[in-house]
């Protein structure tokens, strides 16, 4: 009877330490250490909006080197209106309508979860997409292209 119990123990304490160190190695995952440094990258244009009417756009994003995911800051000015200031989560999605292989951001605000949806391109430039973007940008149009990257 003792041996029985002896063996219950040892398989029991074996399964607990394994499930440990997978504990430790998922910990180590999310924590991010494995996704790189982080990158920093400020992008910049002009819109046209309705005629006669520009904005000054200025995005930038923080991400690890490794991961779509990040932060963004968008700062929108014109001339007559005060400026426009978002901050939240970018995430990165696969896929439009007119190309499977098209990479968006798709930039959720923290402030009010406006949403912000911007086609990246091969050449270091990002183009305005999605309608939910239109409730900002109504019926701007333009490019913005990288300005910094750290």
């Amino acid at each position: 009877m003792k041996t029985i119990y002896a063996y219950i123990t040892i398989a029991a304490l074996t399964v607990l330490s394994a499930g440990c160190g997978v504990s430790r190695q998922q910990a180590s995952s999310a924590s991010g250490r494995d996704a790189g440094p982080f990158i920093t990258r400020t992008y910049e244009g002009r819109l046209q909006c309705s005629p006669g009417q520009e904005k000054v756009c200025r995005l930038t994003v923080r991400h690890r080197l490794h991961s779509g995911d990040g932060t963004f800051n968008l700062i929108l000015k014109n001339e007559k209106e005060k400026t426009e200031r978002y901050s939240g989560r970018r995430f990165t999605l696969r896929g439009t309508e007119q190309d499977n292989d098209a990479t968006v951001w798709h930039c959720v605000s923290s402030q009010d979860g406006r949403t912000f949806d911007f086609l990246v391109g091969t050449d270091s430039t990002l183009v305005i997409a999605g309608d939910a973007s239109r409730e900002v940008f109504s019926v701007c149009r333009g490019t913005l292209k990288l300005a910094r990257d750290r």
